[in-house]
């Protein structure tokens, strides 16, 4: 569902760096797409000293990772998402900084808080909505009237800010880092390599030898487990997985300021409109807006949704001169409560691992993944394992 390149691809554009699979290949785990969560998963696995085969239908980066805003945050899609997953957000967050600083990855990481705030005149429910957020986090600050549009350079009714341990960086040179890294753990990736078939070909008991058998256009890879990242899930594959996801389709444009300066301080953005709209501090001068989300299957609106973005920012920082410098949209796949899922399905056995239903949220949660993943492998207890099982559901 993605439009034009995003902004991430002006830096780092959109070529074939690895081969197509050609060949049969054996590993101990299969990782099937090549965004963020897989790349984490291949990642954190080679580490632990296993043989992991990548396989990417297009190229690495380009799926929904390569149309995200980059959030990295504490803030998701509900409350009770935010406050079960907040604890997991503090160590996804912490994991990115030490990722980046280990492998030596320049994509622009920066230490940044988040501004949640209102444009309403009536601000008793947005109030509520700031006292629920400070029961997980006593340290959220709240303003209102005139302190908050003075504080924030633009108008709004009121706000609250979480002053640090957020974050935000540039994706694709991010997920470019990552992917050096693993080839240096021995993973191997391939390209241009859709998977057409997923089967399990053992039932002993212990899970001994290879179970699972991928079957590509040319070749088959056989592996001991295979992960399933990415956004959504092949209903064709997968469909009890597929069948949980509901399907959106998210906005985004990037402005750019005249006059040198954009009206907005360093940081991320929310608020609670109906469509919500989130946007991020790029640099001096530039802004990426994201929102006015809408139904995959609902019908097309009569205001094209970008144009909606544009209004929306004009409103937003009456007054200010800016320019759209480029727009697209990425698809966005939501589960009942926010969180996704990461872990097996017992419709398709223990070897089978997914990591899939972002809603909006994937940066954070799919690198987080990537070491749950891990630790479902080797059987190990991950203190965050529940809040993502499929159980939660079924």
């Amino acid at each position: 569902m993605n439009g034009a390149p995003s902004y991430w691809f002006e830096a780092v554009p959109d070529e074939k760096k690895f081969p197509s699979l050609a060949e049969d290949q054996s590993c101990d785990i299969v990782v099937i797409g090549g965004g963020i969560a897989g790349l984490s998963s291949a990642y954190h696995l080679s580490k632990a000293g296993m043989r992991v085969v990548l396989l990417e239908m297009g190229t690495i980066g380009t799926g929904d990772s390569g149309y995200t805003t980059a959030f990295t945050t504490h803030f998701l899609d509900s409350i009770d998402a935010t406050a079960k997953a907040w604890n997991a957000s503090t160590a996804a967050i912490y994991l990115f900084k030490e990722i980046i600083k280990r492998e030596q990855i320049e994509c622009e990481w920066e230490d940044t808080g988040c501004v949640i705030f209102t444009q309403k005149d009536a601000i008793e429910e947005f109030r509520r909505t700031y006292d629920m957020h400070r029961a997980i986090d006593s340290s959220l600050d709240f303003f209102e009237g005139g302190d908050a549009a003075r504080l924030l350079g633009y108008s709004a009714k009121a706000m609250f800010q979480k002053k640090s341990g957020e974050g935000q960086f540039h994706i694709r040179k991010f997920l470019r880092g990552l992917a050096d890294a693993v080839i240096k753990n021995g993973v191997k990736i391939f390209e241009e390599t859709e998977v057409l078939g997923v089967k399990t070909s053992s039932t002993s008991p212990d899970l001994s030898g290879p179970s699972i058998e991928i079957q590509t256009e040319k070749s088959i890879v056989r592996a001991d487990y295979c992960v399933m990242a990415g956004g959504s899930t092949p209903g064709r594959l997968f469909p009890k997985v597929s069948s949980m996801l509901t399907g959106t389709i998210d906005y985004v444009i990037h402005a750019s300021y005249s006059g040198g300066q954009s009206p907005f301080p360093r940081g991320l953005y929310l608020d609670d409109a109906d469509p919500y709209h989130y946007f991020r501090y790029v640099n001096e001068t530039d802004i990426i807006l994201g929102g006015e989300t809408k139904l995959m299957s609902a019908p097309s609106q009569v205001k094209n949704q970008h144009e909606r973005l544009e209004v929306y920012l004009k409103k937003l920082s009456p007054g200010s001169q800016c320019t759209v410098k480029n727009k697209w949209q990425g698809g966005i796949y939501a589960t009942l409560d926010f969180l996704p899922y990461i872990g097996p399905h017992p419709e398709y056995g223990d070897r089978i691992i997914f990591a899939t239903g972002w809603t909006g949220n994937g940066t954070t949660q799919g690198l987080l993944s990537g070491q749950i993943i891990r630790d479902l492998v080797q059987k190990k207890r991950n203190e965050f394992q529940d809040i993502y099982s499929f159980k939660r559901h079924l």
